[in-house]
């Protein structure tokens, strides 16, 4: 509870300097985008132990909103990243099962690309993957370390069981939970 007390102060603080340097003492707020950035910060700190929703790396997006047949590369914060890839995922997923080697995905454990969107949404998900894995492995090294009180952040308590806990399958559960975190969000807002 206290992660999030913390980000919504963050939040009120932002909308107050903009209120305050507006000629005017106003300013607009997108209440639905606003709940999602504070939501989406929360969730990211409860999992990884901080706050790292603004780090960049390059991946391919929608060049139109909701629409999933043409991306092109663009930076994006951790956040964006997990979002976007989230909701390609979902929406290009129905396509690959055109090409029969995918009718046996349950056997296989694999959806083979049918179309170029196919293989940059791949692409995305290893490279949300590998930025995740690295901070994983900061985490591990003490390059980096828990913000959240008495470290009881996910990544923390993972750590606290290697015997149990492999480096992919930490991955495997972060992305999970910021998913999963997310949708119930969404559905929320």
């Amino acid at each position: 509870m206290d992660t999030l007390k913390l980000k919504i102060m963050d939040a009120f603080n932002s909308w107050m300097s903009k209120i305050e340097s507006s000629a005017d003492g106003s300013t607009v707020i997108d209440i639905a985008y606003e709940f999602e950035r504070i939501f989406s910060r929360n969730i990211i700190t409860i999992a990884f132990g901080e706050d790292i929703s603004d780090e960049k790396f390059e991946i391919h997006v929608p060049t139109e909103r909701n629409k999933y047949e043409t991306l092109e590369a663009k930076v994006v914060s951790m956040r964006e990243a997990l979002h976007v890839t989230n909701e390609l995922i979902i929406n290009t997923t129905g396509t690959r099962f055109t090409d029969p080697r995918n009718f046996f995905f349950k056997q296989t454990e694999k959806l083979y690309p049918v179309k170029q969107i196919h293989h940059e949404v791949d692409k995305n998900a290893a490279t949300v993957r590998q930025n995740i894995l690295n901070y994983v492995r900061d985490r591990k090294s003490g390059k980096r370390e828990s913000k959240v009180k008495d470290k009881v952040d996910l990544l923390s308590l993972f750590f606290e069981r290697p015997d149990v806990f492999t480096e992919e399958f930490i991955v495997d559960e972060l992305v999970d939970f910021f998913v999963a975190a997310s949708v119930t969000t969404q559905a929320a807002t």
